[in-house]
């Protein structure tokens, strides 16, 4: 029931036309919601404990109050909350962008460049719970530097809701689209 009102809150948009691939992900990282609940607790202990704080002279309980509130604003404000992937087969180009609120990176390159996809399983044990993370990887084709890399990541982060079904579909839905083989899992 969890994952259906992430879904709703944070959707994943697949749109293929005939030549175009779009991806829209809406889903948030895991440490910009972090951020957030952090910013948002230090800000209300600031408020709270104020004027209590600022009459009796207790400044140096006050600064480590409100030190985080900038520190993990600004966090905010320079992490994503939102990437795009367009695959154009009539100009065979990719376009990634990742768009915060003071920022927006597009990474371009040419569908050549692309020679499978593959998904990645991580288990990531916390304080009372194991939960498998799936990341998308693109493999990609050796080029004339021997120092670039094989592999690149569609998200250096993972977000929200980063389940089975949601990672399968955008992976399944691009190796369709660029006619490339079915996507394995690897577990890392």
């Amino acid at each position: 029931m969890w994952k259906h009102y992430l879904d709703r809150l944070f959707p994943v948009k697949i749109d293929r036309k005939s030549d175009v691939l779009v991806i829209e992900d809406r889903r948030p990282s895991d440490s910009l919601l972090l951020s957030i609940v952090v910013f948002a607790v230090s800000l209300l202990f600031t408020l709270m404990l104020f004027r209590t704080l600022y009459q009796t002279g207790t400044y140096w309980l006050l600064i480590i109050f409100m030190l985080p509130v900038p520190i993990f604003g600004a966090r905010i404000l320079m992490s994503p909350f939102r990437e795009k992937y367009v695959f154009n087969k009539d100009k065979s180009l990719y376009s990634f962008t990742t768009q915060s609120i003071l920022k927006r990176h597009t990474l371009e390159g040419g569908l050549n460049e692309i020679r499978a996809v593959q998904m990645e399983r991580r288990t990531v044990t916390g304080e009372n719970e194991t939960r498998e993370v799936f990341q998308i990887v693109f493999l990609l084709r050796q080029g004339l530097l021997l120092s670039a890399a094989d592999c690149m990541m569609l998200r250096e982060k993972s977000p929200v809701n980063s389940y089975y079904e949601n990672e399968s579909r955008i992976a399944y839905a691009i190796a369709d689209f660029l006619k490339l083989p079915a996507p394995e899992i690897i577990n890392m």
